[in-house]
């Protein structure tokens, strides 16, 4: 499997994003309320996504109560076809399973380290799981899909034996990856009490989070900070960001050569890098707000990243201004100039911390952006 399927593993993560966030966008309005006497995993799947041991990124979406979220959502939904024919057999399948009234609390995806050779190719298909909490009936599901699917679908499920006693199904689909050299690939979906719906890369990953969330065994604290409080609506965290690359990329040290360029022992200090965490909260009044926070290995290499950024918002806001200037019109122009206006970099203790505002406008734009460039 060469390199190129990294960027593919990526669009899968996407493609499962914007799926759960179609659901969002026909979300009840109020709250899922329990009785007393609650079942253990249905209070995990409403307050405690959590990340399994070995993962090495994680990506939570989480619902928040909040009109500036909108943009985003209404993106993804235009992208899926969800109101119109364009994508008829999804929006189908959306309503006959009831998905698109589905109330998502939460879907986290994980990862474990990916690694490669250092000539591009992997060392083992990735193993990843993505949760989603929300209440469902995997029956329902599983009869909506067969029922919109024709015979020329790619995609079909299979039931195999049980996992830590619950069912599970394998989803195989047809020519999915070619490049592997098996001419089939295929992943495993399971539910948890109707409370957790898992779609994952294998049956051992699926023991892994039904351990997890059933048994509360296996956790990994360092993703803690992940499913903490807050209006954060996504989240990605890296407890290693260095160490991620230094697997994920043949050859790093050459990889990262022309980062010696920019300050000494550049390469040395991107290898170093700890945690990465990058937050998407609605604003305080309007649009939304990006945070992102980085740890270094030195005050020093936290100084040298800094100015970098810098000195990237500086050009970046002349580049704009120029184009606003130019263009008259170019309302996108005009809110990055908004946005690289408002940025701040702040540094303390090795720590870059980094604030960017972004208004409704630039939120629907870039949310379209995002999907035409994954081609979805």
């Amino acid at each position: 499997m060469r390199v190129p399927a990294l960027a593919r593993l990526a669009v899968y993560a996407a493609t499962a994003g914007v799926f759960l966030a179609s659901a969002v966008w026909y979300t009840r309005r109020h709250p899922v309320r329990y009785a007393d006497g609650i079942k253990a995993c249905e209070a995990l799947g409403l307050h405690h996504p959590m990340v399994a041991a070995g993962s090495s990124l994680a990506v939570l979406y989480k619902r928040v109560e909040s009109p500036y979220m909108g943009p985003i959502a209404e993106a993804l939904k235009d992208m899926l076809g969800i109101g119109d024919d364009r994508r008829g057999k999804v929006a189908k399948f959306m309503k006959v399973s009831k998905l698109d009234k589905a109330d998502v609390r939460w879907g986290l995806f994980s990862v474990e380290a990916v690694s490669v050779h250092a000539d591009g190719t992997l060392e083992r298909k990735p193993r990843c799981a993505l949760a989603l909490s929300f209440e469902h009936d995997i029956a329902d599901i599983l009869a909506a899909f067969e029922a919109v699917r024709g015979p020329d679908s790619p995609l079909s499920f299979e039931e195999m034996p049980p996992v830590e006693g619950v069912p599970a199904w394998r989803v195989k689909a047809r020519g999915w990856d070619t490049e592997s050299g098996t001419p089939d690939a295929s992943a495993v979906i399971a539910s948890l009490d109707g409370e957790i719906l898992f779609i994952v890369s294998d049956a051992d990953v699926l023991g892994g989070q039904i351990r997890l969330y059933r048994d509360g065994q296996g956790e990994d604290v360092r993703f803690r900070t992940v499913s903490s409080g807050g209006r954060d609506a996504f989240r990605v965290f890296v407890p290693n960001l260095g160490r991620f690359i230094e697997k994920a990329v043949p050859n790093p040290k050459e990889a990262l050569a022309d980062f010696n360029l920019l300050f000494p022992d550049g390469a040395a200090a991107v290898l170093a890098l700890g945690e990465l965490d990058l937050a998407v909260s609605p604003g305080e009044t309007s649009g939304l707000k990006i945070r992102l926070s980085l740890r270094t290995a030195s005050p020093e290499n936290a100084d040298a990243i800094s100015s970098i950024v810098k000195a990237i918002r500086i050009r970046g806001l002349a580049d704009a201004k120029r184009a606003a200037e130019r263009d008259g019109a170019d309302e996108w122009a005009k809110s990055v100039c908004e946005s690289l206006k408002g940025l701040t970099v702040t540094e303390k203790n090795g720590i870059i911390s980094v604030v960017i505002p972004v208004s409704d406008a630039s939120a629907r734009r870039a949310a379209t952006a995002v999907l035409a460039c994954l081609g979805i």
